[in-house]
């Protein structure tokens, strides 16, 4: 579901994750539990997802559709579905469960956020206590 804009004053808190370095995960950290997959799970394809990126030459220049062919390619060698990967992907960058279209969402943010966004993602499923 997209959440909708009903008033003007709303847009700044719902763009508020393009600023500032890092975004609060505490209210969707529960959403980062995905159906049949383990915390480990989640933290071992997020934290290869980040060293594969920093290889693959094509997604080096962070373009939109070269971001998209990795991630699909790399949905294709772990055995996960696009559609959990990329909910872990855009729960990471935004702290959001809704946002604009993923992969302008991470241009957009560019490459050293959205590679410090995936670290404190992986950071604190590491630290969550209750799974």
């Amino acid at each position: 579901m997209i959440e909708r804009l009903t008033r003007l004053d709303d847009f700044v808190p719902y763009v508020s994750f393009f600023f500032g370095a890092g975004v609060d995960l505490r209210p969707v950290l529960k959403d980062l539990r995905l159906k049949n997959r383990t915390r480990k799970d989640t933290i071992e394809v997020l934290t290869t997802f980040l060293e594969d990126i920093e290889k693959d030459k094509r997604a080096r220049g962070f373009a939109k559709e070269d971001l998209e062919a990795f991630a699909r390619e790399f949905c294709e060698r772990s055995g996960w579905k696009a559609k959990e990967l990329f909910t872990l992907l855009r729960l990471a960058a935004t702290g959001r469960t809704a946002s604009p279209p993923l992969f302008d969402t991470l241009v957009t943010l560019g490459k050293d956020r959205f590679r410090l966004r995936l670290r404190e993602a992986i950071d604190a499923l590491k630290a969550e206590a209750d799974w």
